[in-house]
Formats: structure tokens, C-alpha cells, sequence
């Protein structure tokens, strides 16, 4: 495996405390935190050979597996991108932040 590219994310979540405020806090926080935070950080790692759109990145929640849970995130760019392999997300979160990290394997 090689790799294409690493990417980490860091969101303080009371940057978005007034969004949150103006609308159902669990039900935003688990619909947009994880998924922003890891587009975020898959963004960060594909961009050495592509700058990938929201819509081109989607995460499909989490899977079970060896280790625990992580989020399973598919990259759907609308020019087809032979070098993107597989993609690895971890989210963890520790009081007011989510650290995000995605590893990008290059396709061989």
C-alpha cells in the first residue's frame, strides 16, 4: 500500500454552538459533525491530485470491525480519479473537540 495522502481535521464544537442553539442539538451534532469534520480531513488528503466537492465525498456512517467503529467515507468525484484507493477515517472527540484523521491509499 502507498500512500496518497493524509488528512487530520480539529473542529471546536462551540463554533458551532449557535447553530446548534437554533436547532435540535443531538439530532444536528450527530448529522453534521461527523460528517463535516471527516469531508474536511478527506478533503485535506486527496488534495494532492484532486480538489474534491462536498457532494463528491459522502460518508455512510459507521461500520463495525476489527478495532471498534470508524465511519466508512466513499469518494464519487464526477471525473473518475484512477490513483484514489481506499480511504481510512478514524473520529475521535475529547470534551468540546472532534479530531478527524483520513489516510488516502494510492490506487495500484
Amino acid at each position: 500500500m502507498g500512500i496518497l495522502g493524509i488528512g487530520v481535521d480539529v473542529l471546536h464544537v462551540s463554533r458551532l454552538a449557535a447553530l446548534i442553539e437554533r436547532r435540535s442539538a443531538q439530532r444536528l451534532a450527530s448529522r453534521i459533525l461527523s460528517a463535516f469534520s471527516v469531508k474536511e480531513a478527506a478533503y485535506k488528503a486527496i488534495y494532492p491530485v484532486s480538489r474534491p466537492t462536498w457532494k463528491d465525498l459522502t460518508l455512510h456512517g459507521m461500520e463495525t470491525g476489527p478495532g471498534g467503529r470508524k465511519p466508512r467515507l466513499e469518494f464519487q468525484p464526477s471525473v473518475p480519479l484512477p490513483e484514489v484507493g481506499q480511504i481510512h477515517a478514524s473520529v475521535s472527540h475529547d470534551g468540546n473537540y472532534v479530531f478527524t484523521t483520513v489516510i488516502v491509499e494510492r490506487f495500484h
